[in-house]
């Protein structure tokens, strides 16, 4: 039996000239016919701390070939109900000329998930089942990105701020499963089994922002291209024919991600806001390898895993207190 946990993924090209031509588009619009009306924000350095609730879902199809032609088996599987708690940090700081920095951390924890696994032996068409129940995770996201997101006032008199972003993050997940079972048999090699990956990269993004009366409405997309790495690593020893740990790994990922805030200021310096946050990664053209040596793992020399296909969701419910100067 195998036991085999994702990879994220994709091809760029078209949505790339498609986020650079909007930023473009709206940078002209913004500096080309609105420049009486440049003004700046009130505030020029904004911080403030975030608690969030995220739900995550993560799939993945490997095809297993031996000889590296031949298929011999498929592999699907689940990792879904992914409850997440997390605390976090934000900053906004905007420079001269309307450029502005912007960073955000976050550090979560796991409180559900629910893994299934089938595998397929493609020459008869069986099957193989297997469950298991979490065992708590944790999660980290870094953020940082500097634009240029100059800052007008519309017809009506309000704030008005959107330009393009470019940074770099990185994304963490760890997730422990326990009570195991293939088939509906218990299988002790794997309790506490533990699946990490984390990926990172840079990313284009578009902000807006609008600032009326003590209301704040901010708005954002960021495309990510990413580098995944992950390790699915049992808590004991490799069991030959029935499990081992690996390393997946694809240079073909990417993730879009879409921001809704409004935020409501309080005193002269103090905002709450209430927010919602999606995310999709996929990636695709992955490839798995045991940690140990492959005939010790119980894995022939000539076989080869490629993890075909893998996506991972998530949405978010957020609330954050900001202070701004």
């Amino acid at each position: 039996m195998r036991y085999q946990v994702a990879s994220l993924p994709i091809n760029q090209g078209i949505a790339i000239l498609k986020i650079l031509r909007t930023c473009i588009y709206f940078l002209l619009a913004v500096i080309g016919i609105l420049p009486a009306n440049m003004s700046a924000f009130q505030q020029e350095f904004c911080f403030g701390v975030v608690g969030e609730y995220r739900r995550d879902s993560l799939s993945q199809n490997i095809k297993i070939f031996d000889p590296p032609q031949t298929p011999v088996h498929k592999n699907h599987l689940k990792v879904e109900d992914i409850s997440i708690w997390q605390v976090g940090l934000t900053g906004t700081y905007v420079l001269c000329d309307d450029w502005l920095v912007k960073g955000a951390l976050n550090f979560g924890t796991v409180s559900g998930a629910k893994y299934t696994e089938k595998l397929t032996t493609i020459k008869c068409n069986c099957h193989d089942f297997t469950e298991a129940a979490n065992n708590g995770g944790q999660t980290r996201d870094y953020l940082i990105g500097i634009g240029y997101v100059p800052c007008c006032r519309d017809c009506l008199g309000d704030l008005f701020r959107i330009g393009p972003i470019l940074g770099w993050s990185y994304h963490y997940q760890k997730v422990k499963m326990k009570h195991g079972e293939i088939n509906e048999i218990r299988i002790d090699v794997l309790d506490d089994f533990l699946y990490e990956m984390h990926w990172e990269g840079p990313w284009l993004g578009l902000d807006a922002e609008l600032r009326f009366c003590d209301f704040t409405i901010n708005m954002c997309y960021e495309y990510h291209w990413a580098r995944w790495r992950s390790n699915w690593l049992l808590d004991g020893p490799d069991v030959p024919g029935i499990a081992f740990s690996d390393h997946r790994e694809s240079n073909n990922a990417y993730g879009q991600v879409f921001i809704l805030e409004t935020s409501l200021e309080l005193c002269s310096c103090v905002e709450m806001g209430i927010g919602l946050k999606y995310q999709k990664w996929k990636a695709t053209e992955g490839r798995e390898r045991p940690v140990e040596e492959r005939t010790e793992a119980g894995i022939s020399p000539t076989e080869i895993d490629k993890v075909r296909n893998a996506t991972w969701k998530s949405w978010g419910f957020f609330l954050d207190f900001g202070c701004f100067f």
